[in-house]
């Protein structure tokens, strides 16, 4: 019996090293804390927690606002899951497939993970979905990665920040949500926030309270 417990305990630290081994291996590629995955990879997620589908793109039957273009938008790469717009006034940004600017969040956090955009917030900005690191353009691939929201949704992340689509972008490239509340900014080619306006001016910029 004493050599029984034995093992079983030996099994347990065994499994236990597993794990951190696979979060630390996870870390290192992503660049990104617990909570990230590898783009291109599938996160274990607790049973019964579904991820919701949002639609593909712009005209799609879930929401979509407009038919993604037939060619790629003057300024732009071939298009991919997540490719670069060369904005006049914001410089060069990150866009979805469909041409959508991609934006982050003052309020969310890259570490430790925070969500501040739940509830009603998610019918105006809609988290971006997950991409392949084998389908970017102009991208670096260690800035991609995927996140679990804590409904189970999986959400593209870039420079370790969840990233959402504006509702009020009607055409490719369009950057209507861009400094919105002083809380929401475009992404960079390089994964950081653009702090510049639609105009070309600095963007005030809100720092949220520790308490969200």
């Amino acid at each position: 019996m004493p050599i029984a417990t034995s093992a079983a305990r030996s099994g347990r630290r065994h499994a236990v090293l597993a794990v951190a081994a696979l979060t630390a291996a996870l870390a290192l590629t992503t660049g990104c804390g617990s909570g990230h995955t590898a783009a291109g990879t599938d996160p274990v997620q607790p049973a019964g927690q579904g991820t919701p589908d949002y639609g593909t793109g712009y005209g799609s039957t879930k929401g979509g606002g407009y038919s993604a273009p037939d060619t790629p938008q003057a300024g732009t790469q071939q298009p991919g899951d997540v490719g670069v717009f060369a904005h006049p006034r914001l410089g060069k940004i990150l866009v979805d497939r469909m041409g959508r600017t991609l934006y982050r969040f003052n309020k969310d956090s890259a570490w430790p993970m925070k969500f501040g955009c739940t509830g009603p917030c998610l019918d105006t900005w809609k988290p971006a979905e997950p991409a392949d690191r084998a389908r970017l353009n102009g991208v670096a691939p260690r800035l991609v990665s995927t996140v679990t929201r804590p409904d189970g949704t999986r959400q593209l992340a870039v420079g370790c920040w969840p990233v959402y689509w504006f509702t009020g972008d009607e055409q490719p490239g369009d950057v209507n949500g861009q400094g919105r509340m002083g809380l929401w900014f475009a992404v960079s080619q390089d994964g950081k926030k653009v702090t510049k306006t639609a105009n070309g001016t600095e963007s005030p910029v809100v720092t949220p309270s520790p308490a969200g």
